[in-house]
């Protein structure tokens, strides 16, 4: 089964901004996140990325601690090696939040700004534990993590703090667009890949249960695990919001 649309011809986009890096507007990602806590503190992170869109890790407040080694509660579907990585890097990427969220609530409420590359500012006032599922996405999707980087193409022109539906419905467009409308396949795909997702996020909660000082980040991880789950279960109802979106019709 497959959804067709009728094709229409697109404009080449124009070529005469070549001195400007033209990912930064066709990709933007936020590169600096602020975070007001009701106290009057605020937390200031700077996202920087290489060039192929990873994270680099940020200076850290305080030396490697246990739960980052690669094999403590390594996960069993990682293909990395101890022998030639120290660290998990998901692991590794949120220790410096973890340290920052130390003494802090996980139901607090905060005022979050994220900044892209073309200065623009998305707002939220969310709880904090919301605002640190951005970081385990972050984590695990950008900081090199074997089963997380499948999921980097995917995720690509998502504005910052997108909710559970639009990162589900955001998700499930790229791979039927990946299958051509296929459904079926589409829907292997994602069952595959969730999977050893979800193994990751059982892990780094392992890894960071007894470690953190904070509930922030465990509970963030609770969330995005939960929420991985319900894309499997919403994937019929997702692929029908898209279909009547785009006028699809089903193939005989």
């Amino acid at each position: 089964m497959m959804f067709k649309s009728k094709k229409n011809k697109q404009s080449k986009k124009p070529t005469n901004f070549d001195s400007i890096d033209e990912d930064m507007f066709e990709n933007p990602w936020f590169n600096e996140l602020i975070i007001a806590f009701e106290d009057g503190q605020k937390e200031y992170f700077s996202i920087r990325r290489t060039k192929s869109g990873s994270l680099i890790p940020p200076t850290r407040y305080k030396p490697d601690v246990a739960c980052t080694k690669l094999d403590y509660f390594k996960c069993d579907c990682c293909p990395l090696k101890s022998s030639d990585v120290d660290c998990c890097p998901a692991a590794e990427l949120l220790e410096d939040t973890i340290f920052k969220f130390k003494n802090r609530d996980s139901f607090e409420e905060v005022r979050a700004k994220a900044i892209d590359t073309i200065n623009r500012h998305t707002v939220v006032t969310w709880k904090l534990q919301d605002v640190g599922s951005t970081f385990v996405q972050l984590a695990v999707f950008f900081s090199g993590c074997p089963i997380g980087n499948l999921f980097k193409p995917m995720l690509k022109y998502i504005r910052p703090f997108p909710t559970n539906h639009e990162l589900s419905k955001h998700l499930i467009s790229r791979i039927l667009l990946k299958h051509r409308g296929k459904i079926k396949a589409s829907e292997d795909e994602i069952t595959a890949i969730l999977e050893p997702l979800r193994t990751v996020f059982h892990h780094l909660s392992k890894r960071f249960s007894d470690h953190t000082g904070s509930n922030t980040i465990p509970n963030s991880i609770v969330q995005l695990d939960a929420f991985t789950l319900s894309i499997s279960v919403s994937f019929n109802d997702v692929t029908k919001e898209i279909a009547e979106e785009l006028d699809w019709k089903e193939e005989e």
